[in-house]
């Protein structure tokens, strides 16, 4: 990015600025914020967080007091732009086999700083300086807390929802055999086809895995919670459900009962689901399942571009998407831990539907990265400290089939424990505000 912000890109960032401090002022106006053209820098860093855009890249901190006067040393505002708009994504193009940007060609595997909410430590600073210019002017200026508090957001997508069907009985035996790969010991995947098959034969009474709905509905009262959760329809393309939401009775009932008891229920897309025709027919099948649905919308696979799928969710009617994450990697894929509009590069505005960014993914965690227990829980802690210090917001994703304990010993005691370890935290159930 080798030019200066223009002028809707500046609005833009200084509208997600104004959702958290306000003065009598037009708050864009209160100080000469730096406008650079120079390239990326990847060797500033004030206070420890890395400044994208600066002629000043020596100045240790963020600004200073000269003559009555703040004087802003880096150019806060282009550097929460890049990140805050995907800026990258945009501009780079690049995409893996469902259309995903991928981690290990972001700025945040770069520098390191997937577990940090960069903007938010800008926007802090920019709020700091506001703050000091008003009191020397005498201008009301005040912080206002766009969530009220540090939240929590807790989700599951059902992708699948019973373990023991004929279909994945006999894969689990062409695991065994070494005919289909398998991540775990054969003695282990052994074991599992036997159940599965005498399972199916009526001979054992084990409780589905998959079926965990009553088990996450009793850990989320723990802390209080009620989630939200994403049914997705089945639209003949890749990786469907293995439910009909139309025909299913089961389904149907624990969608009724998720509903009854205060969850959320809403679309989880189709991957081939790209177009608003195509969102708007999946949002009207599932809202004849549920009366109650939501307008919200989490993609399968979490195969979305930006901000192309962004202006087919809002053309849909549409209000928050909560897709926005590193598939293969858990972290902040615009270095921002609250809600955000995304930016329209190609028409150069604003949309209104809201993201809620994805902080981590089970599947990200256990199954691409291979992470232990012990190592989850660092990375969440990392997040979530910064989750805490500016009041943003942890979204979870937790599948309903991640309870195979051949696949992931240990990992029902570590959902459990998850829980306990979201309860040291004090976080607010998050409800997203329009």
């Amino acid at each position: 990015m080798t030019r200066r912000l223009t002028d809707a890109e500046v609005r833009y960032v200084f509208a997600h600025l104004g959702r958290m401090v306000e003065a009598d002022n037009p708050i864009e106006t209160l100080i000469d914020w730096p406008r650079t053209a120079g390239t990326l820098r990847k060797d500033c860093r004030v206070r420890g967080v890395p400044v994208l855009f600066s002629d000043a890249p020596d100045m240790p901190e963020p600004f200073d007091v000269v003559g009555g006067r703040v004087v802003v040393a880096h150019d806060l505002v282009k550097s929460a732009f890049f990140l805050l708009s995907a800026y990258q994504e945009w501009a780079s193009g690049s995409a893996d086999e469902w259309g995903r940007f991928p981690y290990e060609e972001s700025i945040q595997k770069e520098l390191g700083i997937e577990h940090m909410a960069v903007v938010n430590h800008y926007f802090m600073w920019m709020t700091e300086a506001l703050l000091r210019q008003c009191r020397i002017n005498g201008i009301r200026c005040q912080v206002k807390p766009p969530l009220g508090g540090p939240s929590l957001h807790l989700s599951h997508d059902v992708d699948t929802a019973r373990y023991f069907t004929l279909r994945k009985s006999l894969f689990r035996c062409a695991q065994t055999l070494g005919l289909r790969r398998c991540d775990t010991s054969r003695r282990r995947m052994a074991r599992a086809a036997a159940v599965s098959l005498l399972r199916m034969a009526g001979l054992r009474n084990d409780p589905d895995p998959y079926w965990s709905f009553d088990f996450i509905q009793d850990n989320e009262a723990f802390l209080g919670f009620k989630s939200e959760w994403f049914f997705l329809p089945d639209d003949g393309g890749p990786f469907p459900p293995d439910y009909d939401l139309t025909t299913d009775a089961e389904i149907r009932s624990v969608i009724d009962q998720l509903s009854s008891r205060g969850n959320i229920i809403s679309l989880h897309a189709p991957i081939n689901c790209n177009t608003s025709a195509i969102y708007a027919k999946w949002l009207k099948v599932l809202q004849e399942v549920c009366p109650s649905l939501s307008r919200h919308v989490r993609q399968h696979f979490l195969a979305i571009s930006a901000p192309r799928s962004f202006r087919a969710m809002q053309e849909a009617g549409l209000s928050a998407d909560f897709s926005f994450g590193f598939s293969r990697h858990e972290g902040f894929r615009n270095s921002y831990c609250m809600p955000f509009r995304p930016f329209d590069h190609d028409s150069q505005s604003m949309l209104d539907i809201e993201v809620v960014p994805l902080a981590m993914m089970d599947v990200s965690c256990l199954v691409h990265r291979h992470m232990c227990y012990d190592d989850i829980f660092l990375a969440a802690g990392e997040m979530l400290d910064e989750v805490r210090l500016f009041g943003g917001v942890f979204s979870l994703l937790w599948h309903n089939s991640t309870f195979d304990e051949v696949y992931h010993p240990g990992v029902t005691k570590f959902y459990e424990d998850l829980h306990l370890f979201f309860s040291q935290y004090q976080l607010r159930q998050f409800t997203l505000q329009r």
